[in-house]
């Protein structure tokens, strides 16, 4: 398995009003969501309205939702800029483009075959997340280009968002897999 990167952060029509802690409150806001983001929105008081991509455009369109989770790519492609006038910052996640083999047909491989498919993949992730982290730039700057100002919060309350983020998919794991959550923590302490 290997991965690309792209930040992630979502996109609200209007500007937030803060909490407390100084971060986003979004009591009152349906937000397009998946099941990747529901957690985190409702953790912000955001109405999960669960649509899939391909009816995002429509939904904004439409006033259906009054913004949209979405990755750091493809805003343009869709044009979702035209309905948005904030884009939350900064971005929480990483989008991860993952490849994956077939258990079965890894087990069927050669151990040289194995060995040429894991150093490729291991290549293969620097040149991807360069190459994602570009893409993620030039969408940024056409979004903004269009309109969208980024929306930003004290350094203090920033850390703890993204902190709050992290953990909550961390909590995630621990529920959904405890019996591999202390070793996916060991190999990916860095976003813990």
């Amino acid at each position: 398995m290997g991965r690309g990167r792209s930040g992630v952060s979502y996109l609200a029509e209007d500007k937030p009003p803060l909490n407390k802690k100084g971060e986003p409150k979004l009591n009152g806001l349906k937000i397009r969501s998946s099941g990747f983001y529901k957690a985190w929105l409702s953790s912000h008081g955001a109405t999960n309205v669960m649509i899939p991509a391909p009816d995002i455009y429509t939904s904004m369109e439409r006033g259906i939702v009054d913004g949209a989770a979405w990755p750091g790519l493809g805003i343009t492609d869709y044009g979702f800029e035209k309905f948005v006038g904030y884009r939350i910052d900064p971005p929480v996640w990483q989008f991860d483009n993952l490849l994956w083999i077939n258990n079965d047909k890894w087990e069927s491989l050669t151990e040289e075959q194995q060995k040429v498919l894991s150093e490729s993949v291991r290549a293969y992730e620097p040149v991807a997340h360069a190459y994602y982290k570009k893409l993620a730039e030039e969408e940024r700057a056409k979004v903004e280009a269009a309109g969208v100002k980024s929306f930003r919060m004290s350094a203090d309350a920033e850390a703890a968002y993204v902190r709050a983020a992290q953990e909550l998919q961390w909590q995630q794991v621990k529920n959904k897999a405890p019996d591999n959550y202390e070793a996916l923590l060991a190999v990916m302490p860095a976003s813990k």
